[in-house]
């Protein structure tokens, strides 16, 4: 029996005690959205960045069989914003793409899935603030089974199915309220189903029936005796999700300490015993999270809860349709880049419209690119003595504007100027085609993520690198945002659509 048997699903714990701090706002299972940033020691932020190192060989590979825990972790890296600058959202993102493009290749149909993975597509879609409905042109929200078949399934396998569809409110009312009422009459032979059941019982609190059950089942949980990992955690998520603060309900008290710090304290020592083996289970290694747990609540409390929607895609099944079999990125290598910039609202799009990816791009339209992935505003400020007229002016004057604000103090206006003579001169000529080497200086400054652990070809000859730019193509190169060409890294080669799209389509830090 393997020591470390009681962490897994420890990630759930986590995910539930993070659900309790209240400089965010969550719903009941996990789209998040930051207002403040968090009370972090040195010593946590160190032991996130060991362990995000841990989690990379999860996504070497693609596998949909890896879901379930791709989905827990994206949950978590919603939610701890600490996690941005560790690069792990590269890997997530990539995942959720590849299984865009599995569920295009299938043409939607993906009933040879079991319902479990189903779900969990739905969930990774929605904590991606997709929308399920149209994945890829294709309606996942379709492909839940009917009650009448759903009800063969065991208690988890319902669950999940109904948390998919909260999660992103999704419109399923039948099948909706045939779950929960199976949830309140069914015969509960253990307390982790039940707990699990109120998790997700939560969020039809509304429905006097349910919140009766509720109410009579939380006192149960209070009668729990068993010491199991899976049944603490499944009870403290249950607990906070309906809004009970089991930190200070002396109930759900296990050998004189609150449920939350036992987990903790149990978890901590059976992580020091076991140590860390990367042959072991993956639910090992999702269980040091509890450890960002304890220290999120021990510093910042209770919170409440907020819904966040997903955000509306614009493209229709029949401009997915298009894109992926009849536009000029139909076999091209920077499609799925293209098809996530377009939904994100990056690129505008317009019915039947082709992309040119081998066309090059002009350093206009590259930082308009830049100014819708960032979210800047415009500006009505002239930064340059000499205009050329171009349509995207605004938006490089509101880019610009914002670096600045960003990088220098207001009595820093020499060193601003500077900046601008430097790299732009009198004129930003917006017209003229960007170079490789101007993309990755763009790239630097609006602060595009990397790959987390990425290994560098060393023998990259830079000689050819204008060498006010150097510093910044040798930060992408080295952090595999953009690659050589044959030992080059072609700095002064014109950047095309397509390489645009890939280089843009990652995450960005950019306040």
């Amino acid at each position: 029996m393997k020591k470390y048997k009681y962490l897994k699903s420890a990630l759930c714990i986590t995910t539930s005690l993070l659900c309790i701090q209240p400089l965010i706002n969550v719903n009941t299972y996990g789209q998040y959205t930051q207002e403040q940033n968090y009370n972090f020691d040195n010593n946590l932020l160190e032991f996130c960045r060991n362990m995000i190192n841990d989690y990379k060989y999860i996504f070497n590979k693609y596998d949909i069989n890896d879901i379930d825990k791709v989905v827990s972790i994206k949950e978590l890296f919603s939610v701890t914003d600490i996690m941005t600058d560790l690069e792990l959202g590269e890997y997530l993102n990539r995942y959720y793409m590849q299984t865009r493009t599995m569920i295009c290749d299938k043409k939607g149909d993906i009933s040879d899935m079991d319902i479990s993975t189903i779900s969990n597509i739905i969930m990774l879609t929605s904590l991606n603030r997709k929308d399920a409905t149209n994945i890829g042109g294709y309606n996942l929200i379709e492909s839940l089974p009917s009650f009448e078949t759903l009800k063969n399934e065991d208690i988890e396998t319902i669950c999940n199915v109904l948390k998919a569809i909260d999660f992103g409110s999704y419109q399923a009312p039948e099948l909706s309220s045939k779950i929960v009422d199976y949830l309140i009459n069914y015969k509960y032979e253990n307390t982790k189903d039940l707990a699990n059941a109120l998790t997700v019982l939560s969020k039809h609190n509304d429905n006097n029936k349910v919140k009766e059950f509720i109410e009579t089942s939380i006192n149960k949980l209070s009668n729990n005796s068993s010491r199991d990992m899976y049944t603490i955690t499944a009870i403290i998520k249950a607990l906070y999700t309906n809004n009970i603060d089991c930190m200070t309900d002396t109930r759900f008290n296990i050998e004189n300490k609150n449920i939350v710090e036992f987990m903790y304290d149990e978890y901590n020592y059976i992580s020091q015993i076991a140590g860390f083996d990367k042959n072991i289970d993956i639910e090992f290694i999702e269980a040091e999270y509890t450890n960002v747990a304890f220290h999120i609540l021990k510093y910042n409390g209770i919170f409440k809860v907020k819904v966040v929607e997903p955000d509306t895609v614009s493209l229709s099944s029949n401009d997915y349709n298009y894109i992926n079999n009849l536009s000029d990125v139909k076999n091209h290598w920077s499609k799925e880049s293209f098809i996530s910039l377009i939904e994100d609202g990056v690129i505008p799009y317009s019915t039947g419209q082709n992309l040119y990816p081998d066309n090059f791009i002009t350093k206009g339209e590259f930082v308009y690119w830049i100014y819708n992935k960032t979210g800047c505003e415009k500006s009505a400020n002239n930064y340059f003595t000499e205009t050329v007229e171009s349509k995207y002016n605004d938006e490089i004057n509101g880019f610009i504007e914002r670096y600045l604000k960003r990088t220098y103090n207001p009595e820093q206006y020499i060193e601003r100027q500077n900046f601008i003579n430097t790299y732009f001169g009198e004129n930003f000529n917006p017209n003229e085609y960007i170079t490789r080497e101007e993309a990755m200086f763009f790239a630097v400054l609006c602060g595009v993520h990397g790959d987390y652990g990425y290994v560098p070809d060393k023998n990259i000859d830079y000689s050819n690198c204008d060498i006010k730019y150097k510093e910044y193509v040798e930060n992408c190169v080295n952090r595999g945002i953009i690659k050589g060409k044959n030992g080059s890294v072609a700095p002064k080669d014109n950047l095309t659509n397509g390489e645009a799209a890939v280089l843009l389509n990652r995450r960005v830090t950019f306040y």
